[in-house]
């Protein structure tokens, strides 16, 4: 869920980094009690419910087969229809890329920054190596399914966090870590024959963001 998808826009370089849906899967919480459990659903109910804007950094690394990718993105979020996403370290670094009303508008920042190019968010050229694209980006469209799932999850509790099991929609099993009151996601991971293929990491997250919206995504 997530970003955590890569991929580079054709002339311009541009990373992407999206998160792929899913779904819980397993019947049986584990190594908590009742209201453990309630304190981490209402906490991502309330994060679900009560925001509106959104500003994180993620920072993603991902394999499929012999190719890999890293990168570390600051991310704007108003919906998982608007998002905006600038690479900032690592692959596809100075790329910016911005989902709004159904299109994905790439630039690179700078003096090329006036060569905006437009995608269907299906296009090849803007979807990660395993084929999710920018209408999957960031963790909270992985809250609202998790939280759809919920009575049928598998929940485990280590230290400060609760660690959230569940399948994504390529049949791969997944995990999310999020602080154990349900306040904020730390992390996901995404396994593939008992290897770990991908990992986003989240911080400087602000629920209460006070960016310019026409600024950030219509540049």
């Amino acid at each position: 869920m997530p970003p955590y998808r890569f991929a580079k826009v054709a002339a311009l370089g541009l990373g992407l980094a999206v998160t792929g849906q899913c779904a819980l899967s397993s019947t049986v919480a584990w190594g908590a009690d009742a209201a453990d459990l309630d304190r981490v659903k209402a906490g991502l109910q309330k994060m679900q419910s009560d925001t509106k804007k959104l500003s994180y950094q993620q920072k993603t690394w991902e394999k499929k087969g012999t190719e890999e990718s890293a990168f570390r993105a600051e991310c704007y979020w108003m919906g998982q229809t608007t998002i905006r996403m600038d690479i900032v370290e690592g692959s596809g670094k100075g790329g910016v890329a911005i989902l709004k009303n159904g299109k994905v508008t790439g630039f690179l920042k700078g003096i090329l920054s006036f060569a905006k190019m437009t995608y269907d968010p299906k296009d090849k050229a803007v979807l990660g190596l395993r084929g999710a694209g920018m209408p999957d980006a960031g963790f909270m469209d992985d809250v609202k399914i998790i939280l759809s799932k919920w009575d049928n999850g598998k929940v485990t509790f280590s230290g400060d966090s609760a660690v959230i099991d569940y399948t994504g929609p390529d049949k791969l099993p997944m995990k999310m870590w999020v602080k154990n009151d349900g306040s904020q996601v730390i992390k996901t991971e995404t396994y593939e024959n008992g290897a770990m293929v991908m990992r986003s990491e989240y911080s400087k997250v602000n629920f209460a963001a006070s960016f310019d919206s026409k600024q950030i995504f219509d540049p």
